[in-house]
């Protein structure tokens, strides 16, 4: 199904210098805070979300074509309630240009809404039909290559070949939301589940594992986590994530860590029973950048976010508060070392920014305008101009894949009744002059 763009005259002329608003009918177009251009760049995917709590409520994905603004449904849930399932936070592969995104269960009911350990990742046919990319197995003995609880937030690696996400368990009760950590699937590796029960267990097109161990028991003051979270790739074999710690005196605080994987995933030792958690795979090998549990304000303290390493660089970009409070973009060497402040905004970077093709840009926002910031010198450009607070760029801002625009969201007025939706902006990195 086709929708054409309501773009009007106001609206074109209410937007920003060098601002250019991709959608405008009433309806939510929240894109994901990475990879929702298709690899050509024509397209930019979203789902309908107008509130980003409110996963359960999304019944479609959708996409807009950036050159005409024409909008197509490209999945959509039949009958979707409050309670879910839900769908949202769709990705692109840039190597295919297929696509993943969370999904909840397909049983969702007011006594079993959508949650955190009730999804999966999601995929849609040639034809229009829901995929499955993760097995889900609840009953034991369980199915290599599977799980027992819900994958969100996925992400593809460089060559498309794996995606990464994080997971909560649906078996593990106890702690179970403080126990997440993150997980890979391998494409194209199916699994199957003999004999599922209903909507709760199903097969899937990849094979799906945990790769960082966390235990509700964390030993003070050394790298045992408690949770393990919001990652990103480096390349095809490599994946920085965060994970939550203890200090010797008690303190809860967040290090980046970096996982180098096997070639083969499937060496997997399934869990006994309900009560124990999926250990990963063997051959993964687990290494902490950040050691600053002895700085006056340790750990990782910016808003949640998930790490951006650089394009065929060595750097892991990453927000945190600088000597102010004030929330910067920092650097980080892979091989590890000293973080470095990037940024000197006078007012806080938001939670999402995204590096150019080329690695030698970011974009981000601050103070309600979208600013391209050269990597090399910290120097940052405005490319829009200030606005009200509610209007200002929110939830996404990512480069298209030639680096010659950024997308991001915005809440706009659309209709006839003042309703404010998440619309798609595009802001042209032309050249400085």
């Amino acid at each position: 199904m086709k929708l054409m763009s309501l773009l009007s005259i106001a609206s074109m002329a209410s937007a920003a210098a060098g601002e250019r608003v991709l959608t405008a009918t009433p309806s939510g177009h929240m894109m994901n805070h990475r990879q929702c251009f298709s690899p050509d760049g024509r397209y930019i995917y979203f789902d309908s979300r107008n509130d980003e709590t409110l996963l359960a409520e999304s019944a479609a994905i959708g996409r807009v074509n950036v050159e005409s603004g024409e909008e197509e449904i490209v999945y959509r849930i039949p009958g979707n309630a409050k309670y879910g399932p839900g769908c949202g936070a769709v990705t692109c592969s840039p190597a295919s240009g297929r696509l993943a995104f969370i999904h909840g269960l397909a049983n969702a009911s007011p006594e079993l809404p959508y949650a955190v350990f009730r999804r999966f990742g999601g995929s849609v046919s040639p034809l229009g039909k829901l995929v499955h990319l993760d097995a889900r197995d609840i009953s034991a003995p369980y199915t290599p290559g599977s799980l027992r609880g819900g994958t969100h937030a996925h992400h593809w690696s460089p060559d498309g070949s794996r995606i990464s996400f994080t997971y909560n368990d649906a078996l593990v009760s106890a702690g179970a939301e403080q126990l997440r950590t993150v997980g890979v699937m391998q494409v194209e590796n199916p699994v199957d589940v003999i004999d599922p029960a209903a909507d709760d267990e199903f097969s899937g097109t990849c094979f799906t594992v945990t790769i960082a161990k966390v235990t509700l028991a964390p030993k003070p003051g050394s790298d045992e986590m408690f949770r393990a979270f919001d990652e990103g790739w480096i390349d095809n074999k490599r994946i920085a994530f965060q994970a939550n710690l203890l200090t010797l005196d008690g303190r809860t605080i967040t290090e980046i860590f970096l996982a180098t994987l096997p070639d083969d995933l499937t060496h997997v030792t399934m869990p006994a029973g309900p009560a124990d958690y999926p250990d990963p795979p063997a051959g993964i090998v687990i290494k902490r950048l950040t050691h600053t549990d002895r700085d006056p304000d340790p750990g990782v303290n910016g808003p949640r976010q998930w790490l951006q390493p650089q394009p065929g660089g060595g750097t892991i970009a990453f927000l945190d508060t600088d000597a102010n409070g004030i929330v910067q973009i920092h650097t980080l060497p892979v091989a590890g070392g000293t973080a470095e402040v990037l940024t000197h905004f006078k007012q806080s970077v938001g939670a999402t920014y995204s590096w150019s093709p080329d690695g030698k840009r970011l974009a981000c926002e601050s103070g309600g305008r979208i600013y391209l910031v050269d990597v090399a010198t910290g120097d940052a450009r405005a490319l829009t101009e200030p606005c009200e607070d509610d209007r200002r760029p929110r939830f996404s801002v990512v480069f298209s894949p030639d680096g010659k625009t950024v997308a991001y969201n915005r809440m706009l007025p659309a209709g006839n009744d003042g309703t404010r939706w998440v619309q798609i902006c595009l802001a042209s990195v032309a050249p400085e002059e």
